[in-house]
């Protein structure tokens, strides 16, 4: 799991538990544990403990991983649009059949 994964899973999330952030990631809570203290120490996400349930810790992101997660949507909406501006409809149909077909077979991998 990368960090921008751990990031990006806070990001849909919204604010979620370690347990929450492993269940969609499909982790331990162990590895997801490791990955946002070092993303915390970095500055990028912030752990605030529950006040229902003392024993869990809130993820949240912080200014600054909010900022790069904004930025990394950015580029990818920006490179979308480049693809769609070099391509025919005809191309564009077919590259979204080709890459359809491949995050279906990487799904099942």
């Amino acid at each position: 799991i990368s960090q921008f994964q751990y990031l990006e899973a806070v990001h849909s999330l919204g604010e979620p538990t370690i347990t929450e952030i492993a269940v969609h990631l499909n982790i331990t809570k162990a590895s997801v544990t490791a990955g946002i203290n070092k993303l915390v120490q970095m500055g990028y996400l912030q752990k605030n403990q529950s006040c229902l349930d003392k024993r869990s810790y809130l993820v949240s992101l912080s200014d600054p991983g909010s900022q790069l997660v904004q930025a990394k949507y950015a580029a990818v909406h920006a490179y979308g649009q480049f693809i769609r501006s070099a391509l025919t409809a005809q191309e564009l149909e077919q590259f979204q059949a080709v890459l359809t077909k491949l995050v279906k077979l990487f799904k099942h991998a």
